[in-house]
């Protein structure tokens, strides 16, 4: 045998669902062999999900996974594959792969490496594969190999590794070019990073190359079990050359890159005599590149995740500001591209929770009509809101096909603030109750916003972004209510330079085709305020915070970079020399001040997406505690 189809796939998965996920692992090999692949490269643990949490400390869970291990066994006829699972072996539990071949168990590679950093984390559940050991597991009356194995079948060699490829040095495997394997298959997934794909296609060219091998990477798609995303991009590699790319950002249940390789030009040493990742894109190439992969990826997680929690659609308080105009506007754009790539019926089918879009595919605006059912929208005004934000917010839903409500929230936070008054027995002012009276009016939009949310059983959607997030500047029981913050892992600086690129640019639908929304225009127009104090104070996010690009940057060298206080301000002075010293102290001084109040804040706050180097929630990257010690200058 000279020549072999290949294949990787990408699954959209979910932790637990047994019989979902067995379903999409037999999709997959179907579709292999009607495309008479031989070999096909599946994601690691797409039994059992990967996103299990400690539910991967349970029995059950082991249990389970290989009891559908075996029953998708004689589902594997014709084709070689690796099927993942949590292994309990010798008292220690495994991320492992097992490797099967025309109904046969030829044995299992564990991960020898798991994180402990950043948004992964799974050294908590799993034990690291000791390396040069091998181990019998029993099963059925039968023994089966577990180890740093390699597998020939027809002559050729496989084998498997699980590399993280987007470090610089790739230590996580015992392949070496001397094993002579022919084909690898890397099943390690890959969660969605704002720039990330580049530096892992380079990678896995490298790898390719190294190993002077056919190298498979299978990957997930969508929202697997809440905070990441997957893109879903699977690759076919031969000694360096990409073959074959599954599409980024897909709607479908799975994707599948197909190729032929050449076992002749592999074992001949063929190779590539330098790799050709292109270093040179401009910063221009790479923010669109930025937008484009943020559009594409948020709205892809927000109707995944809507879909997963089986809502009946999606619910949003829309203020006529920056946070809650880019939610709405990547809803829109979700629809936008699920529909292109499912079209009406496949639509309808796919998010069939929502509620009422049935009739929509027989309508001839689509859009519309999708988004008129699945997207509610509501304007909550107080006598500190102005024309501007409500007439921003209604030509938003208006372009967008939103169903939009205008509620007159006034005499509810009146009747809270005289029944306090009458308690308390003094009447509140802005210069004795300005945190009270501000907060109120956050307050009183939820129980309205939460009862349309009921009505259709919607997921309700939380419009924080991470730079607000880092100071805690909102409202506990006021906008952080929700079930799902989008934007919590977004900086607030970014989102506003994309709304205007969306506003003027939009991102592509197909090539050729765009989708620009001039309605943003009255949105970006504004400077980001919450309205919460009279107009006469001219209140302004950056006049109570910092200007959000110095937030920005303070935070990144805080929670990304870890750096001291003292290293901080060497920073802002070579960043911002052309302001002065008292200025950059105090900017300094105000985010550590604000950041050590509010972690109970972050503690309590809806899901988000990681969509960057890092985010701020606690569950999934940046533990703080909760109660810390006060912020000391770094100034003697």
């Amino acid at each position: 045998m000279t020549k072999l189809t290949v294949a990787a796939a990408s699954l959209n998965q979910t932790p637990l669902d047994w019989r979902g996920n067995a379903a999409r692992i037999r999709q997959a090999m179907n579709a292999a062999r009607d495309k008479g692949v031989h070999v096909l490269a599946l994601p690691e643990l797409a039994i059992s999900g990967c996103g299990c949490e400690d539910m991967f400390l349970f029995h059950e869970t082991w249990d389970r996974s290989l009891a559908m291990l075996f029953e998708l066994l004689p589902e594997t006829r014709g084709i070689v594959t690796t099927l993942g699972l949590p292994l309990r072996v010798g008292g220690s539990t495994f991320n492992a792969a097992a490797v099967v071949a025309d109904g046969d168990l030829l044995g299992f590679v564990c991960k020898q490496h798991n994180g402990f950093s950043g948004t992964g984390y799974g050294a908590r559940w799993f034990a690291a594969w000791p390396a040069h050991s091998r181990f019998e597991l029993e099963r059925n009356g039968q023994a089966f190999p577990v180890g740093d194995l390699t597998f020939l079948f027809e002559g050729v060699r496989l084998g498997v590794e699980f590399c993280d490829m987007t470090a610089d040095d790739i230590t996580d495997t015992l392949l070496v070019p001397e094993r002579n394997c022919a084909i690898v298959i890397n099943p390690a997934v890959s969660g969605f990073q704002l720039g990330k794909f580049a530096m892992r296609r380079y990678q896995m060219q490298r790898r390719s190359a190294t190993l002077n091998a056919a190298y498979l990477t299978a990957n997930l798609l969508g929202v697997e079990s809440g905070g990441t995303i997957y893109d879903g991009a699977a690759s076919v590699l031969s000694c360096g050359r990409v073959l074959a790319e599954t599409p980024r950002f897909s709607f479908a249940d799975m994707q599948m890159a197909v190729a032929e390789i050449d076992l002749q030009k592999i074992n001949s040493g063929e190779t590539l005599s330098k790799t050709v990742y292109d270093t040179t894109h401009d910063a221009a190439n790479n923010k669109t590149e930025a937008f484009e992969e943020f559009a594409r990826a948020v709205s892809l997680g927000l109707l995944d995740y809507m879909r997963k929690t089986r809502a009946g659609g999606l619910t949003l308080s829309l203020s006529g500001g920056a946070d809650s105009g880019a939610i709405a506007t990547l809803a829109w754009l979700g629809v936008q591209f699920a529909l292109r790539e499912l079209g009406a019926e496949g639509f309808v089918s796919r998010f069939r929770d929502a509620k009422n879009i049935d009739g929509a595919a027989n309508t001839g605006d689509f859009v519309g009509e999708i988004m008129a059912r699945l997207l509610t929208t509501v304007y909550q005004r107080t006598q500190n809101s102005s024309d501007t934000t409500h007439d921003a917010a209604k030509s938003l839903a208006r372009a967008i096909g939103a169903t939009f409500y205008d509620f007159d929230i006034e005499p509810i936070v009146r009747a809270y603030s005289q029944m306090v008054e009458r308690q308390i027995g003094r009447s509140l002012s802005w210069d004795t109750d300005d945190v009270a009276m501000q907060n109120i009016q956050a307050r009183v939009r939820v129980p309205g916003v939460w009862f349309l949310a009921n009505l259709s059983g919607s997921l309700l959607l939380s419009t924080g972004n991470r730079s607000e997030t880092a100071v805690g500047y909102a409202t506990m029981d006021g906008d952080t209510c929700g079930g799902l913050a989008p934007l919590s892992g977004i900086d607030k600086h970014f989102l506003r330079k994309w709304l205007r690129w969306m506003q003027q640019t939009g991102a592509t639908l197909v090539p050729g085709q765009r989708l620009p929304l001039p309605a943003l225009k009255a949105i970006n127009d504004q400077q980001p305020t919450a309205e919460l104090r009279p107009a006469s104070a001219a209140q302004t996010d950056e006049a109570d915070l910092m200007p959000y690009e110095v937030l920005n940057s303070i935070e990144g060298w805080f929670v990304r970079d870890r750096l001291s206080q003292a290293e901080t301000l060497a920073r802002l002075e070579e960043k911002y020399a052309d302001h002065s010293k008292e200025q950059r102290i105090a900017w300094l001084e105000r985010f550590h001040k604000l950041w050590r109040r509010n972690q109970w804040k972050r503690e309590k706050s809806a899901p988000g997406f990681h969509l960057d180097e890092y985010n701020l929630s606690p569950r999934s990257f940046f533990r703080f505690p909760v109660i810390s010690g006060e912020y000391e200058s770094s100034e003697e």
